[in-house]
This record gives C-alpha cells, sequence and structure tokens, in this order.
C-alpha cells in the first residue's frame, strides 16, 4: 500500500490575499463588496467574492469562494493599530486559528490563514543547500545590478569596492559555468 505524499506545501504555490489589495474598501463605519481574481499566463486561475464590514479600528472580511466544489463562506477579522511613526493606522488581518497579527493570508486545506497555522515553506528552503549556493552564485551578478543605473567602476584610477565585488561575482559564475 503506498504511504500518502508527504511533500511540504509551498508558499510560493498557493494563493494569497493581502491587506493592501483591500485598502481602498477600509473605509469607516462602510459596508463594500468586490471581487478578486488570480490569473495565470493570462487565464483566470481562481475567483472569490469578499465583502467587508468597517468600524473605526475594527472591522471584518466575508469570503465566499468554492474550495474542491464545496462553496466556503467564512469571516476574517480586520483590526488595525497606530503606525510607530504616530501618522494613522496600520491594518493586520487577524488570524483565528494562530491568533496572530499578519498582512498576508495563505490558502491552504481550503482556508486562508497565517502561515504558521500549517507546516510550509518557501520554494527557496525546499532547495538542496548545493543547489541553493548555484542558484545564489549565478543570478548574484544581476541581483547587483539591479538598481544601480550609474554604478561607478573607478575613482581617482582605483575600481571602486563595488566593481571589485561585480567582478568577482562575475569570475565565480563563469568558474561554475565551465565545470557544468
Amino acid at each position: 500500500m503506498a504511504y500518502p505524499c508527504t511533500f511540504p506545501t509551498l508558499f510560493d504555490e498557493v494563493l494569497t490575499i493581502n491587506i493592501r489589495s483591500f485598502k481602498p474598501y477600509l473605509q469607516p463605519y462602510q459596508a463594500n463588496t468586490g471581487n478578486s481574481r488570480w490569473t495565470h499566463n493570462g487565464q483566470e486561475t481562481a475567483n472569490i467574492g469578499f465583502s467587508i464590514r468597517m468600524e473605526e479600528t475594527i472591522g471584518y472580511l466575508e469570503l465566499n469562494y468554492r474550495h474542491k466544489q464545496k462553496p466556503i463562506k467564512y469571516r476574517v477579522l480586520i483590526v488595525s493599530k497606530p503606525s510607530n511613526l504616530g501618522k494613522g493606522l496600520i491594518w493586520y488581518f487577524f488570524c483565528p486559528i494562530t491568533k496572530k497579527h499578519c498582512r498576508k493570508l495563505y490558502l491552504v486545506d481550503g482556508y486562508f490563514l497565517h502561515r504558521e497555522a500549517f507546516k510550509g515553506m518557501y520554494k527557496c528552503q525546499a532547495r538542496s543547500k548545493s543547489s541553493r549556493q548555484l542558484f545564489h552564485t549565478l543570478f548574484a551578478r544581476s541581483d547587483f545590478m539591479e538598481g544601480r543605473k550609474y554604478l561607478q567602476t573607478h575613482y581617482l584610477g582605483k575600481p571602486t569596492k563595488s566593481y571589485l565585488r561585480y567582478l568577482d561575482l562575475e569570475k565565480k559564475e563563469n568558474q561554475i559555468l565551465s565545470q557544468l
């Protein structure tokens, strides 16, 4: 008899809802309804209806959707805390299972919950140590250059520390590619 699959849930591959996407609906003393859609390669993969009822600093998000042909309707509490800058409020979901405030909920086993409510990991955590090192080395150079439109290569005739780091990453990448 076969054993059940023990692969971990990958958080990168499940549907998520983020409090930022509901920010326009978080108006005090109002009830709003809407619809969220998830797409992949231009095709709709999931659809969820929601309604939000807000008070001054607390409210709830009611979710209506189908999971494995079973209709699911439940509420997630929305709470706010004052900003650490003293200006305005920061909104959070309140997970009913973990009792934690969070800004993102993950759909696993039919319900949107905090990531600590179930066992799971991110894709990068599921890779082996050697493949993580290889991935880091191969893509570190492109990540290093991202956002550095005006990287200075030399200053007073000497190479800059940033440019030397870039050359070192390029050298490591070439060594790995030559071994493959």
